[in-house]
């Protein structure tokens, strides 16, 4: 019986508060007052009314008119494995000018029947509202979308998802959507599923996405044998660089993608991904490509499979990505036990901050990263991954980072796996994260009995607020988070 009281009246003028009613397993009766009226200028309340396995009533009034200016709602009516009932009034009208609303139907396994009205006609003229057709796991046949929407989405593109599930045989995009998306490009996904032989993309889409690349996923599944991408796209992507993904599946030993490409992606660098898979034993990329993404900086995944045992990344790239910072993946895999990242980089990302990855995998002993890495990261904040996998027991990250991210907070992952008992978050961090808040997160796994959260972190987070996570799993029973957060998050509210 989670509440959360209606009358915050926070007056949070740059992002809207996040409205966690309740998150459990058994969450029948919660219920959030629709009436909140929190005026957030900024953002728009996500109101999730209930999260777990047996949520039957839960509702939301639609009548909610929070006049959310900056971000709309998003507005999930409940989410768990028996989901028969649950509609949306499609007349919401909330007049989300700045982001477009994101309409979920209903999120399970049973979704027979879900449909939305494409007449919603938001009028989102910041950003485009992202449709969700049904999502699930019988999602056979005869889920379309009009491609005479028309949002006029001038800010953000629409992202068209025609299905997802297991079996899509016959999921088809209309090329001619033409919905002139000045800002972002339109992320076309074909088809996604497990039997996706021979799904193709027509390279002569010719958006002009003025302002963010479009993102080309020629197919995506476990057969996948014939899938290629023609290089000669010329997006023209001013704005994003454009994610080219040769081939994913289990039986790809052979691809390549051109180090020559020379996009001259001023706005976002391209993600070169040499191959994924399991037998990734010589993929490599040019490590002089040299693209000059002024705007985004070029994240080098070198290989990604079971069998990495040579993968390095020279520390010496200097790319001088001024606008975002470059992610160092050193090797992913199962066997990765003395990978090292040198914490020496000093690639002064102005943009974005470096994402260090020490190692990812199930072995994961001795991975370190040097705290002393002092990357002055104005515009985005590092988010620093320790390790991540089934073995790890003495992770610790410095708190006395002091990175100072004016742009974005740094999300610090303190640990991820099965046993995490007594994994500890200085709450003394005080990263001063003007733009965003620290995600907090404690701990994730099946044993979590004891996370509590340092109520006076004073972050004091401007743009955005802490996302206090205080535990997730499965044992979880005694986890509270102090209401006296006292964040000052003027942008954003923290998600109690």
């Amino acid at each position: 019986m989670g509440h959360i009281s209606s009358h915050t009246r926070r007056h949070t003028q740059g992002r809207s508060p996040l409205f966690a009613g309740s998150v459990g397993e058994a969450l029948h009766g919660s219920h959030i007052s629709s009436d909140t009226r929190g005026h957030t200028l900024g953002r728009s309340p996500m109101f999730a009314g209930s999260v777990g396995e047996a949520l039957h009533r839960s509702h939301i009034s639609s009548h909610t008119r929070g006049h959310t200016l900056g971000r709309s709602p998003m507005f999930a009516g409940s989410a768990g494995e028996a989901l028969h009932s649950c509609h949306f009034s499609s007349h919401t009208r909330g007049h989300t000018l700045g982001r477009s609303p994101l309409f979920a139907g209903s999120v399970g396994e049973v979704l027979p029947g879900s449909q939305f009205s494409s007449h919603t006609r938001g009028h989102t003229q910041g950003r485009n509202p992202m449709f969700a057709g049904s999502v699930g796991k019988a999602l056979s046949v005869s889920h379309q979308f009009s491609s005479h929407t028309r949002g006029h989405t001038l800010g953000r593109s629409p992202m068209f998802a025609g299905s997802v599930g297991e079996a899509l045989p016959g999921s088809q995009f209309s090329s001619h959507t033409r919905g002139h998306t000045q800002g972002r490009s339109p992320m076309f996904v074909g088809s996604a599923g497990e039997v996706l032989p021979l799904r193709r993309f027509s390279s002569h889409t010719r958006g002009h996405t003025l302002g963010r690349s479009p993102m080309f996923a020629g197919s995506a599944g476990e057969a996948l044998h014939t899938s290629q991408i023609s290089t000669d796209t010329r997006g023209h992507t001013l704005g994003r660089s454009p994610l080219f993904a040769a081939s994913a599946g289990e039986a790809f030993h052979g691809r390549h993608i051109s180090s020559n490409t020379r996009g001259h992606t001023p706005g976002r660098s391209p993600m070169f991904a040499g191959s994924a898979g399991e037998a990734l034993h010589g993929s490599q990329i040019s490590s002089h490509t040299r693209g000059h993404t002024q705007g985004r900086n070029p994240m080098f995944a070198r290989s990604a499979g079971e069998a990495l045992h040579g993968s390095q990344i020279s520390s010496h790239t200097r790319g001088h990505t001024q606008g975002r910072s470059p992610m160092f993946a050193g090797s992913v895999g199962e066997a990765f036990h003395g990978r090292h990242t040198s914490s020496n980089t000093r690639g002064h990302t102005l943009g974005r901050s470096p994402m260090f990855a020490g190692t990812v995998g199930e072995a994961l002993q001795s991975s370190h990263v040097s705290s002393h890495t002092r990357g002055h990261t104005l515009g985005r904040n590092p988010m620093f991954a320790r390790s991540v996998g089934e073995a790890l027991h003495r992770s610790h990250i410095s708190s006395d980072t002091r990175e100072h991210t004016l742009g974005r907070s740094h999300m610090f992952a303190w640990s991820a796996g099965v046993a995490l008992q007594t994994r500890q978050v200085s709450s003394d961090t005080r990263g001063h994260t003007l733009e965003r808040s620290p995600m907090f997160a404690r701990s994730a796994g099946e044993v979590l009995h004891r996370s509590q959260f340092s109520s006076h972190t004073r972050g004091h987070t401007p743009g955005r607020s802490p996302l206090f996570a205080g535990s997730a799993g499965e044992a979880l029973h005694r986890s509270h988070i102090s209401s006296y957060t006292i964040g000052h998050t003027q942008g954003r509210m923290p998600g109690l």
